[in-house]
């Protein structure tokens, strides 16, 4: 089952909802107001709408070189 982020238009609520592609369309309250005004948001990939950037290790800046003498 897909997760959607949306934000509300009302309180400003960024939150996740799981749907099926059938329900995208049905109406959406947001859990801090209750207000069924949130707008589909695109997901962020890095972590969604908690904040916490956890990254995947894709496009790590550390490097490991190998020297040998001899």
């Amino acid at each position: 089952m897909p997760i959607y982020e949306y934000k509300c238009k009302n309180c400003g609520n960024l939150f996740e909802d799981f749907r099926l592609i059938s329900e995208l369309d049905a109406a959406v309250k947001c859990p801090m107001c209750g207000k069924t005004e949130p707008e589909r948001v695109i997901s962020n990939f890095w972590g969604g709408s908690s904040g916490s950037k956890q990254k995947s290790g894709y496009g790590s800046s550390c490097s490991t070189t190998t020297t040998s003498f001899g």
